[in-house]
C-alpha cells in the first residue's frame, strides 16, 4: 500500500506483482500487469535504455539503477517517471529479482 508505485520483476523481464499504486498511475488493474514483460508497457524509445540495465543486472554488473522513462498508459498516454530498480540477491549472492520503486514526475 506504499503510495508510489512499486513492482517486483524477474531477472527476464517479467512482472510477478504491483502494488495498487503502479496499476492506477498505468491505469490498469493489478492483475492485468503481472506476467507481462516491462517492455510492453515502456514507451519505444526508453526500452535500449531499460534492456541494456537489465543486462547489467542479470549479470550482476549493477545493483541499483535510476532512470527516467516513459511508460505507457492504458489509454495509450505516456507517463513520464524516475525509476529506482534494485537488485535483490539469494542466499549464495546471485541476483534474484528486482525491485522498482516509480514516482510520476
Amino acid at each position: 500500500e506504499a503510495p508510489c508505485g512499486m513492482s517486483l520483476t524477474g531477472l527476464d523481464g517479467r512482472i510477478r506483482s504491483v502494488n495498487r499504486a503502479l496499476a492506477r498511475l498505468l491505469g490498469r488493474a493489478e492483475g492485468e500487469l503481472v506476467g507481462r514483460h516491462v517492455d510492453e508497457l515502456t514507451h519505444p524509445d526508453d526500452r535500449a535504455t531499460d534492456s541494456a540495465n537489465l543486462v547489467q543486472q542479470r549479470e550482476g554488473r549493477l545493483d541499483s539503477v535510476t532512470v527516467r522513462k516513459r511508460y505507457v498508459r492504458a489509454d495509450g498516454s505516456p507517463v513520464l517517471v524516475d525509476v529506482v530498480a534494485s537488485v535483490v540477491h539469494g542466499d549464495d549472492g546471485a541476483p534474484q529479482v528486482l525491485v522498482a520503486h516509480v514516482t510520476e514526475v
